[in-house]
């Protein structure tokens, strides 16, 4: 866990390790944004899942496209060795 001070701003980000129903641990990110006003707090911005959210769907996309171009060139590849041969 990291806590940022910036200005009287504080950022907290970490992570909470849990286990589901099933058995399974599951990761799961936050990050939390609070000022100090006086003698209370206020909570500006909280975020939980997100980073791991937009990495999966990161990793998705990257693999999606390579499966994609992999199969174009495979084809193409496939399509004229049969009309050289036929």
């Amino acid at each position: 866990m990291t806590i940022a001070n910036n200005n009287g701003v504080y950022t907290v980000v970490g992570y909470v390790n849990s286990q589901n129903s099933y058995g399974a641990f599951i990761k799961t990110d936050f990050k939390a944004t609070a000022a100090r006003f006086g003698d209370t707090w206020a909570i500006s911005n909280v975020a939980v899942g997100v980073q791991t959210a937009k990495q999966g769907a990161k990793t998705f996309a990257a693999n999606y496209i390579a499966i994609l171009l992999l199969t174009a060139v495979g084809g193409a590849l496939l399509y004229f060795l049969i009309t050289v041969l036929v």
